[in-house]
């Protein structure tokens, strides 16, 4: 069962357990402040609200285990019952662990988005004229000669079409 749950995090971000809460994966876009590229948020956040699991999630629950719907959702309630009747953690594969002390549920993430993402800071470079390629400058641009060049040949080769 956990594996399914947390196969379907991974797939759809977010994670509904009825009378608990859910999990979401909340992202937040990389922005560019003060010459620096700060880097893109990504963090898997416990939301006390209670919602309940959509059809879509006990499609998925079915299938991941091979039984029917109906047979996903009372699996799926006794399993959180089993867990709300217990003091003990539920870790989720390696998103995390959700804690339940005195009635009160907890979140302790072990995913770290800074693992794969790092702020970028660009500072200011300074460059002398001897450093700036000026060859570009000394190319000629002979494509006005080309082009009369070709223009003549056009007319030549229409001339000599209507001798």
């Amino acid at each position: 069962m956990i594996k399914s749950l947390e196969q379907y995090f991974i797939q759809f971000g977010h994670l509904d357990f009825p009378n608990v809460g859910s999990l979401k994966w909340n992202k937040k876009e990389a922005n560019w402040q003060d010459g620096k590229l700060s880097a893109p948020v990504e963090e898997i956040v416990f939301d006390l609200q209670v919602t309940k699991p959509s059809k879509v999630f006990y499609n998925f629950l079915a299938e991941a285990l091979n039984i029917s719907n109906e047979q996903a959702v009372i699996q799926y309630e006794h399993f959180l019952q089993e867990f709300i009747a217990n003091d003990e953690p539920l870790a989720i594969g390696n998103l995390g662990i959700l804690n339940k002390h005195n009635n009160i549920f907890t979140w302790e993430t072990k995913f770290d988005a800074t693992n794969y993402y790092a702020d970028i800071n660009l500072g200011t470079i300074s460059l002398s004229e001897n450093d700036i390629d000026k060859s570009h400058n000394l190319k000629k641009d002979n494509w006005i000669l080309w082009a009369i060049f070709l223009l003549v040949i056009a007319t030549v080769a229409i001339l000599l079409k209507h001798l």
